[in-house]
Formats: C-alpha cells, sequence, structure tokens
C-alpha cells in the first residue's frame, strides 16, 4: 500500500512538472512497472490547410491595403501559425478585418476568431493588442 502511494505522488509530481495544465498531459500504462509522462500536443493551433493562402493575402494586400506598410503579407500568416514573433499593424477597422478573417477561415485548419486573437501578436489600427472575449 505504501509503495503505491508513493508511486502515485511521484506519478503526480512529474505531471505537475511536465505542465500546469492537466488536459495536456497523457500518463502511458506501466511498463516493468515504470509508468512515464508526456505532453500532449496542442491541437488548437492554427495550421496550414491550402498554400494558396500566401497568394491569396498577398493579393488581398495589395487590394485593400490591410496590413501597414512595414508588415509583408507572408509574415501576417506566419504569425497566424505561430511561427514568427513580429508585431503585425492592421490599418482597417476590427470588423473589416473580422470579416476578411471569415474570408480566410477555409484555407487554416483549428481557424476561429479566437485562435487569432490568442497568437497575441495582432494590433488594432488605434495601436491595442486584439484580445478574446472571455465567455460567460
Amino acid at each position: 500500500m505504501r509503495t503505491y502511494i508513493k508511486d502515485l505522488s511521484q506519478i503526480l509530481s512529474n505531471i505537475r512538472t511536465v505542465t500546469n495544465n492537466p488536459k495536456q498531459v497523457a500518463i502511458d500504462k506501466s511498463k516493468n512497472g515504470v509508468t512515464t509522462v508526456k505532453k500532449v500536443k496542442d491541437n488548437k493551433r492554427i495550421t496550414i490547410r491550402d498554400k494558396k493562402v500566401h497568394d491569396l493575402v498577398k493579393a488581398l494586400n495589395l487590394e485593400i491595403d490591410f496590413l501597414r506598410d512595414d508588415i509583408l503579407p507572408k509574415e501576417f500568416v506566419l504569425v497566424l501559425i505561430r511561427q514568427s514573433d513580429k508585431n503585425i499593424h492592421l490599418n482597417i477597422d476590427n470588423g473589416s478585418f473580422h470579416y476578411l478573417l471569415t474570408k480566410l477561415k477555409g484555407y487554416f485548419y483549428n481557424f476561429s476568431i479566437t485562435s487569432v486573437a490568442r497568437t497575441n501578436k495582432i494590433y488594432s489600427s488605434k495601436g491595442t493588442l486584439l484580445i478574446a472575449k472571455k465567455s460567460r
């Protein structure tokens, strides 16, 4: 009984050191008395479904100039898929940007307005960080 409690407390301490969010942890079944803890990949990241999105964002930016002049369309896509630390500044109002995002949705997996806001890299035309509203 004492070894069970000791093993359980060690597993729990391993989980706490891996992550603070228990939804991101998986426990493999014991093999030869050894229990392993591994971090589960976060599946909420935006990924590219259609590579034509790069050309589409470039064409959109040429047509409606939604990105500030020092931001490249490719950088915008890289920020969405979290492969860039660059801050994105918009030239259009938030309502127009929301509409633009709804049209881009089909070119990405796991795409939502909330997941775009969670990048914490996109700033409105007035310079404020776009954030996701918390649901009640």
